[in-house]
């Protein structure tokens, strides 16, 4: 799980949110999606891309949320600052 959200880190780095989207369409289809570190590198990756909207959809699919998870979530909404609006 780790190296898959460290895959994600990169694809965020890069600024690639297609390819992010094309990964994170892959770890759907192996239910990887649902972990909390893969979550919130998906929510990390979304966020800065100005996808607010996926980076929620994924909070709100990932099994069991976390402390790192509220965190990235929150950071992810103060960086389109968006906590205001929801």
């Amino acid at each position: 799980m780790f190296t898959l959200a460290s895959v994600l880190t990169a694809f965020t780095t890069v600024k690639d949110v297609r390819g992010g989207a094309q990964f994170h369409a892959q770890l759907i289809k192996s239910s990887f999606e649902r972990n909390s570190h893969v979550g919130s590198g998906l929510i990390d990756l979304y966020s800065k891309s100005g996808e607010i909207l996926d980076a929620k959809k994924v909070f709100e699919e990932v099994d069991e949320t976390d402390l790192v998870l509220w965190n990235t979530m929150i950071s992810g909404y103060s960086l389109n600052d968006k906590l205001s609006e929801e």
